[in-house]
């Protein structure tokens, strides 16, 4: 089955400067604009943290605006980071739509330690590190394989530590 990159949104301004009112106008304006009928929309654990204003969470304002999320458990970056790279041969990308996210994705990189002059597990962070931690969010959220689409026994035996694209 695979899956399908139709678009990639990045604001040119700061993402700081928009509240999620922006972003769900977006997403809504898209589907109208295009036809699409969206499946899952994935958002990292934080998603769930109450803002101090408030008292909702990110979560219960997405929903209030007609976005129903599901929210993506924390994992380690780098276990992320091979996640993107076992899915991307079986992801179709729209070169024209995500351009800007594909130009993301050749550059994104580990960050040089000068004074150790080696290369640090994480990677430098950047406008393009931004992008690319929305498609690991995704990438360990969605579930293309065999055994996730096929009817789930009652009593099965209960997965295993790693994420789905480790099987």
């Amino acid at each position: 089955m695979g899956s399908r990159g139709f678009g990639f949104y990045r604001d040119l301004v700061c993402a700081v400067r928009w509240s999620l009112n922006h972003y769900a106008d977006v997403l809504h304006d898209k589907r109208r604009q295009h036809g699409w009928t969206y499946g899952e929309h994935f958002f990292p654990h934080d998603i769930a943290v109450r803002e101090f204003t408030s008292g909702k969470s990110r979560l219960n304002t997405l929903a209030s605006l007609g976005i129903e999320a599901t929210v993506v458990p924390e994992y380690d970056v780098l276990e992320g980071i091979n996640v993107v790279r076992r899915m991307l041969g079986r992801t179709w990308i729209d070169p024209v739509r995500c351009e800007r996210g594909l130009e993301a994705l050749r550059g994104y990189r580990r960050e040089y330690d000068e004074r150790l002059r080696d290369w640090k597990k994480s990677p430098l962070h950047s406008w393009e590190s931004h992008g690319c931690d929305s498609l690991r969010c995704f990438a360990t959220g969605f579930d293309d394989t065999p055994s996730a689409l096929a009817p789930r026994r009652r009593n099965s035996e209960p997965r295993s530590r790693g994420t789905h694209w480790s099987d």
